[in-house]
């Protein structure tokens, strides 16, 4: 039979659920910014996750689809799945495409740890989306910016592209997924979404890869079309919560300040919680944002020792760390402390310094995760030992650490367990 659709766009079976402690569940945010670049008759999005399919149901609904390529989402964490499924896909005759912040921060090793990958997409692919879209239906992406691909034994690579300016794409495109079944425990309201509103970080977190996939410049979406949005999704799906998943959200107090006074004016009665560097909180954004409904705000303190907070080059003081989330505090708006554990210089001070702020700031919720080196992030180098077990148990060193920490505020009245 002849395959009529190009693409398919599938979030695999656990690619949420099985990353988090509570099995939250998340849109495929980027997979459905691509979608939203092209027509419905040129990509589907297949959430098999938030629609809780098996592996043989996914792959069962993708044949029945028959459609030429199927692009996933590769993060340092998930080569495995994506492995999983791409290889008895190919073996179907699909094509398969690979993109995410791995494929694009490391092309070569995604294609030499997936052999089963035809094209890899790097960088920011909305731009593109109608010329790849194209070339999937040629059988022949060669010259398009941002992919790379095997040729005669030679990996080609070709340039990639970042939208300068994110006010000439649309926002993602939400139609046909099962809204319900998306939610996560910050949240207090459901229907659920994620909401990115820009895109790169100037800071230098000695772990985070972000800066070097998505750049240091802030690329943004003005305030009017943000609320714009928010107040469409509100009104199309009945959406009440929103996650806004920018690597700070907060950064720009003006903006901040103007995306609440809309939402405000607009009588959005919406709420939301939102990634936030505790120094950069002062009163009046707090107070605002509380207003607009903001409920929670999730806060990498990431050590309570102020030898790791230099070593990863935080740029900031424990001291301020904990103003910011009082601030918070005297505004009504939860706390959502994360910290990174078994960083560079980790040890049972530093550990027990940990134990000790978080017995200070007590925070509404709390995340203790195992520091993975990410490709591209500063401290990748220093890594002894790159697996990727992020949330997974064990019994190292950094385990035994972790599991301490969570037992340190088990029986407490604050600090319930995020993600």
């Amino acid at each position: 039979m002849k395959r009529q659709l190009p693409l398919l766009l599938l979030q695999p079976p656990g690619s949420c659920r099985e990353f988090t402690r509570s099995g939250s569940c998340y849109p495929p945010l980027g997979l459905c910014q691509l979608a939203a670049m092209v027509d419905e008759s040129d990509v589907f999005i297949l959430d098999a996750d938030g629609f809780q399919l098996s592996k043989e149901e996914t792959i069962e609904r993708i044949c029945e689809i028959n459609p030429i390529a199927i692009g996933m989402t590769l993060t340092t964490y998930t080569f495995d799945m994506i492995s999983e499924y791409s290889k008895p896909l190919c073996d179907l005759g699909f094509k398969i495409i690979i993109g995410g912040p791995q494929a694009s921060l490391d092309p070569k090793g995604t294609i030499e740890k997936l052999p089963s990958c035809d094209w890899v997409f790097c960088g920011e692919a909305e731009l593109q989306m109608r010329e790849r879209i194209n070339g999937i239906k040629e059988n022949d992406l060669s010259g398009i910016k941002g992919i790379c691909f095997e040729q005669n034994g030679e990996l080609i690579i070709s340039e990639k592209v970042i939208v300068e300016n994110l006010g000439e794409i649309p926002f993602p495109t939400f139609d046909g997924l099962p809204i319900e079944a998306y939610w996560c425990p910050d949240a207090i309201n459901r229907p659920m979404l994620n909401f990115m509103t820009t895109r790169g970080c100037p800071h230098r977190c000695g772990f985070c890869s972000s800066p070097a996939l998505l750049g240091r410049k802030l690329r943004r979406w003005s305030p009017g079309k943000v609320v714009d949005e928010i107040e469409y999704l509100v009104n199309k799906f009945g959406i009440k919560e929103f996650s806004f998943v920018d690597d700070v959200f907060t950064i720009d107090k003006n903006r901040l300040n103007r995306i609440c006074e809309l939402i405000i004016e607009k009588k959005l009665d919406i709420t939301w919680f939102c990634n936030s560097r505790a120094d950069q909180i002062n009163e009046e954004t707090a107070i605002l944002s509380a207003k607009a409904g903001c409920h929670q705000m999730y806060l990498g303190f990431e050590s309570g020792h102020e030898k790791i907070i230099k070593l990863i080059n935080k740029d900031t003081t424990i001291e301020r760390l904990e103003e910011g989330a009082e601030i918070l505090r005297k505004a009504g708006i939860g706390r959502s402390i994360g910290f990174v554990i078994g960083l560079p210089g980790e040890n049972e001070e530093t550990i027990q310094a940990t134990i000790d702020i978080v017995n200070r700031v007590k925070p509404e919720r709390v995340q203790f995760t195992r520091w993975t080196p990410l490709v591209a992030s500063p401290l990748f180098d220093q890594a002894k030992c790159r697996d990727s077990t992020f949330h997974n148990g064990g019994s190292d060193e950094v385990s035994g650490w972790i599991s301490k920490l969570y037992d340190s505020v088990k029986d407490k009245e604050w600090g319930a367990a995020s993600w």
